[in-house]
């Protein structure tokens, strides 16, 4: 037992003051005079026995009164466990969890509600001289300072509901940053939250013996939740008048089965697409959304359900722009290309650039989707630089090489640049093409049928590869001495095609042969710009600034919220950077809500983004009690205790954490009660 007061001790020397009292006053007897001595000095004995109990008892009384309340002064305490001290000055971080699972309720209201609620009793916990600090997920700068108790209640009453959500581990890394600068022994952390398993990452937490941290978890009394998790094309490629597959992730986190769900799937305001899923417990179902779209430009997209009680995940947008055409680069020695104009001069989709070598212009280099090197003797070390940027960047390129080339300006320029295989030698002996990865993705929608001996084309020379590359290759078509003839490469963001000979019939026939259509045609195709469906709100990740050119970059563009039904008053000036030619987009948490939202320059579209709510508060599933005991345990964080909220008053709970038992109260109790002894003894048994 300790004593916060402990100098108050002191004052048990006025026990010495009933012990003198009943040294001097208590000795004197009253003579009586009586004429029967036999009968006398029987009355004599008999009060002289009592009186002496009876004065001993008054002094016990007496001296006991006065010992506890002398206690009662010094405020004696029992310690919790490791506790040697209690701690005249605090400084109390509390956090707040304001994420949409928050929204959810139990036999005691809003969980949100009832999270507020708790922190007001912390900050009365306290004394008014402490310095308090609130954070939520926002982790908004106006909440990095400290404020006394009566600022502090008014910061909790102003938070509102946000799509914000932080990891664990973050949260206790931001609460940990106010207590840096203070020389205060108290320091103390709470947690209020429902403790979503997604979010928990106690591995990650550093332990601080300094900083004591409570987790108060509020569990909800329903943790099922029907949600679109997200959304992808079942093929790559867009076109205009042709069929879409638009596949759905559905997902049901309840316990129980639910049937027949519709899933609807708006575009740019029009019903295009309905279905309906039936999921089992804790499963999810892909569902096709099959569709047409008509007009090109730019789609915005919505896809929704029906779900209660938690609604926030019920819509999910994404957008895309439908191209109008595709733009292709080809450079060649001359400047023209007799089989790539061929194939792709005469299409209205492609729009086609030839340039030769003398006479590059780099700067049309990021307008570009498709480049093509046809034959080219040689690689310069700025055509190689330019090049790798490109692919950095998302473009594609297909290097078909010349006849006659410099090697050591192929491999040092290009191949070295980029991280395809480089080029050993010239192989002259006859040979044919003779095997097509069929499984691979590439030729999934290429053949109808494939027949068992197909003709294939004749190779008549070519360069052959180092045997291993630096990027996540794909070996498309072989030849019958197990060389490769043409190679799929994946990187950054960009895609290279690597033929082993040039176009010219002195290599091969490929340039004649039926098959040249649908892999050329393939490789333009599967060029479109696939850009990011949709984002995630708080990700705060720069974003590829679409559908620009160079010279823009310096202009004003607005990011508005896009819909007949949207707030239209949402009107932000994001920031525009450019790195290596690729300009990109900051919005810095400006954007709150979910949906679509138009980039305009000068009031004319130049593109769509779409954002959602993170899906992690998706998952209900929390943790309960014993499961955060177990992992407080496994992650050997001794600073970390939980305190539950239905355990009685949390105010009580907290001073009894913080400044051990309180046993003051007690002893004025028992003060009291000798107090009343004594007038018993002294009034009431004469």
């Amino acid at each position: 037992m300790n004593f916060l007061y402990p100098s108050f001790l002191f004052a048990l020397a006025a026990i010495a003051i009933p012990i003198i009292i009943h040294l001097f006053n208590f000795q004197r007897y009253e003579r009586i005079v009586f004429t029967n001595v036999k009968l006398l000095k029987d009355i004599k004995k008999q009060t002289r026995s009592q009186a002496q109990l009876k004065h001993l008892l008054v002094l016990l009384s007496r001296i006991l009164a006065i010992t506890f309340l002398v206690l009662a002064f010094a405020q004696p305490y029992i310690p919790v466990s490791g506790q040697r001290e209690v701690n005249k000055d605090n400084i109390i971080s509390i956090f707040i969890d304001n994420s949409f699972s928050m929204d959810a309720e139990n036999e005691n209201g809003q969980l949100f509600e009832q999270a507020k609620e708790s922190a007001i009793e912390i900050s009365l916990a306290y004394k008014p001289t402490d310095r308090f600090q609130v954070i939520t997920n926002d982790f908004e700068g106006r909440h990095q300072k400290t404020v006394n108790q009566e600022e502090v209640v008014q910061l909790i009453q102003d938070i509102e509901l946000s799509p914000a959500v932080k990891k664990l581990s973050e949260i206790v890394a931001r609460q940990k940053d106010i207590f840096r600068d203070t020389e205060s022994t108290g320091k103390r952390s709470f947690i209020v939250s429902d403790f979503q398993k997604a979010n928990l990452d106690f591995e990650n937490i550093e332990n601080d013996s300094s900083i004591s941290t409570t987790l108060i978890p509020l569990i909800p009394q329903s943790r099922s939740n029907i949600y679109i998790d997200s959304c992808w094309f079942e093929s790559p490629i867009r076109q205009v008048n042709l069929p879409e597959n638009l596949i759905v992730r559905i997902r049901n986190n309840g316990d129980e089965p639910r049937e027949n769900i519709p899933v609807k799937l708006m575009i740019n305001g029009q019903q295009k697409a309905l279905s309906s899923c039936s999921l089992q417990p804790n499963a999810y179902e892909d569902v096709v959304l099959a569709y047409t779209l008509t007009q090109t430009g730019l789609q915005n997209c919505e896809i929704s359900l029906t779900d209660f009680p938690v609604t926030f995940d019920d819509r999910f947008y994404f957008s895309f722009n439908l191209q109008r055409e595709l733009t292709i680069l080809c450079l060649s020695d001359t400047g023209t290309s007799k089989y790539i104009n061929s194939l792709f001069g005469k299409d209205e989709y492609f729009n086609l650039l030839n340039m030769a070598m003398e006479n590059i212009d780099y700067s049309k280099f990021s307008d570009q989707e498709l480049i093509i090197l046809n034959g080219l003797p040689s690689i310069s070390s700025g055509l190689g630089n330019e090049l790798s940027k490109f692919i950095e960047n998302g473009g594609n390129l297909v290097v078909f090489p010349g006849i006659d080339i410099d090697l050591e300006s192929y491999n040092q320029n290009l191949c070295d640049a980029t991280g395809i295989r480089s080029i050993s030698s010239l192989d002259t002996v006859n040979t044919r093409t003779n095997r097509l990865n069929l499984e691979s993705n590439f030729f999934a929608d290429v053949f109808d049928e494939v027949p068992e001996n197909m003709d294939m084309p004749n190779v008549f020379s070519h360069f052959r590869f180092s045997n291993s590359s630096s990027l996540d290759e794909d070996i498309l078509i072989w030849m019958e001495n197990n060389d490769a003839f043409l190679i799929r490469y994946g990187t950054g963001k960009g895609v290279i095609y690597q033929f082993a000979a040039s176009l010219q019939k002195e290599q091969s026939n490929f340039s004649e042969h039926a098959i040249f259509v649908p892999v050329m045609y393939k490789i333009g195709m599967n060029s479109q710009h696939s850009s990011q469906l949709f984002y995630t709100i708080g990700d705060n990740a720069p974003l590829l600034l679409k559908g620009t050119k160079g010279d823009d970059q310096d202009q004003v563009y607005h990011l508005k919220k896009h819909g007949a039904n949207e707030d239209v008053d949402f009107d932000i000036i994001p920031e525009v950077r450019v790195i290596n030619q690729r300009s990109e987009m900051l919005v810095h948490n400006q954007i709150k809500d979910a949906g679509n939202y138009l980039l305009t320059l000068n009031d004319v579209n130049k593109e769509v983004y779409s954002f959602n709510f993170n899906r992690r508060e998706s998952d209900l599933s929390c943790a309960l009690s014993d499961e955060l005991e177990t992992l407080i345990d496994e992650a050997n964080l001794s600073n970390f205790n939980i305190l539950n909220q239905n355990t009685g008053n949390i105010s009580l709970k907290i001073e009894e954490m913080n400044e051990g038992k309180k046993l003051w109260k007690l002893c004025i109790i028992f003060a009291l009660a000798f107090f009343g002894i004594e007038v018993v003894l002294l009034r009431l048994l004469r």
